[in-house]
């Protein structure tokens, strides 16, 4: 089973200043948020517990109805789940019907940094940050 371990991001800044960004401002709308996410994220950043602990091919498909399925190396068995953003939390609800709030650190149309208690994948607690970028697939 699939814990969907905090999506916590260290942040990264970019010098693109056409994008528009959440840094933890809540500056876009929820809908606006939410269209970000949908599509397909590679983890290419994650720490735990201020260790970095980058999966090696972890990816994240958010869909528009609110779920979602993670891919960890190909193993996507059992690993889906629910998703919804407000204000700049992203609340992840697994099969087994835990939820897991991560705090949106930074998020544009094509990255997100977020933090919480959990990593994707695994089923540990602690200070987990995991920054995703988007891909086309």
């Amino acid at each position: 089973m699939v814990s969907f371990v905090a999506l916590a991001m260290v942040s990264c800044n970019k010098d693109d200043d056409n994008k528009n960004t959440n840094n933890n401002t809540n500056a876009g709308t929820n809908t606006q948020f939410t269209q970000w996410m949908i599509g397909t994220w590679q983890v290419d950043y994650a720490s735990f517990n201020g260790s970095e602990e980058t999966p090696e091919n972890m990816k994240l498909y958010f869909y528009a109805n609110g779920s979602g399925l993670l891919n960890d190396n190909g193993e996507t068995e059992n690993n889906q789940f629910g998703w919804s953003i407000s204000g700049n939390t992203i609340t992840i609800t697994l099969r087994n019907n835990r939820v897991l709030p991560y705090t949106i650190l930074q998020m544009s149309e094509d990255e997100i940094t977020f933090s919480g208690t959990m990593m994707p994948g695994y089923d540990m607690e602690g200070d987990v940050i995991i920054r995703m970028a988007k891909i086309d697939e």
